[in-house]
């Protein structure tokens, strides 16, 4: 039965690359995802690498089809048992950024003693890993829904850990889970396209500053060609530059537009 929930689920996820909640055969709960993490856990005091190696598989083919928002306590669990599966693969940076990401949301967890034994690797590994600064990057503001990190709904990615990502409805109907490291790319979701926004701002204001400097230099051309014997030679000269300074200004400006608008295309809803 559980290998037949694997291919399941791995179809799902196969079939929809970036798996969303309503993509799956059949939907999981915290609570689900905590039985195979405790599963996990028995395994490794068992000393049965491949149960434990059975569970962490399934707990990664379940997450896409998370339908709620685990507590932190949950995803600090989480974060600990990925960080030992990463480890026994010999992925020991990958492990760092797990066993960080648990020990910032559960800094004064202990592994039970007997889980290991003494003088483990992976306790000195675990030991030694002292969190700093909360190091985070702002994700994209989503449009009419919101999202979650490591089950809290914020917009701060954790750029130098793990981080569980989560897209939600505003009802929090989970629609994306996804397991990250720091390199990984964020899920794309539909967000409120302020960069686009920003440029077409921009490309609207030199538009006007480009209209005003082209009447700036038309009108000083209008009277540097007037039939005024008046005016001495410095006047002259003065309104030249005046006329050449404007339409350069007007040109750059106008640049500046076609640059701002054509970026703005590129780059989308963003």
């Amino acid at each position: 039965m559980p290998r037949l929930l694997i291919c399941t689920i791995t179809w799902a996820v196969l079939a929809f690359p970036t798996a969303h909640a309503q993509d799956c055969p059949a939907a999981n709960n915290p609570e689900q995802i905590e039985a195979r993490l405790h599963t996990a856990q028995d395994a490794l005091k068992s000393l049965e690498s491949e149960a434990f190696s059975l569970a962490m598989e399934e707990i990664s083919l379940m997450l896409p089809c998370l339908d709620a928002q685990p507590d932190p306590a949950l995803t600090a669990e989480l974060h600990r048992l990925r960080g030992i599966e990463l480890y026994a693969s010999g992925k020991a940076d990958a492990a760092n950024h797990a066993f960080l990401a648990s020990k910032v949301l559960a800094p004064e967890y202990a592994f039970p003693q007997d889980m290991f034994s003494e003088g483990h690797a992976l306790i000195d590994l675990w030991t030694n890993i002292t969190p700093t600064g909360a190091a985070h990057t702002r994700a994209p503001v989503p449009k009419k829904s919101t999202v979650s990190f490591d089950g809290t709904l914020t917009r701060d990615r954790p750029s130098d850990r793990a981080t569980l990502f989560q897209h939600l409805t505003l009802e929090g109907e989970v629609q994306t889970t996804q397991y990250l490291m720091p390199k990984d790319s964020l899920p794309t979701y539909a967000s409120v396209p302020r960069q686009r926004n920003r440029l077409i701002a921009a490309s609207i204001a030199t538009t006007l500053a480009a209209g005003t400097s082209y009447a700036v230099a038309w009108q000083a051309r209008q009277n540097f060609m007037k039939d005024d014997g008046s005016r001495t030679r410095k006047e002259l000269e003065r309104l030249r530059r005046k006329v050449n300074t404007s339409f350069i200004s007007a040109g750059v400006c106008a640049a500046l537009t076609t640059a701002g608008f054509g970026a703005a295309i590129v780059i989308g809803p963003r």
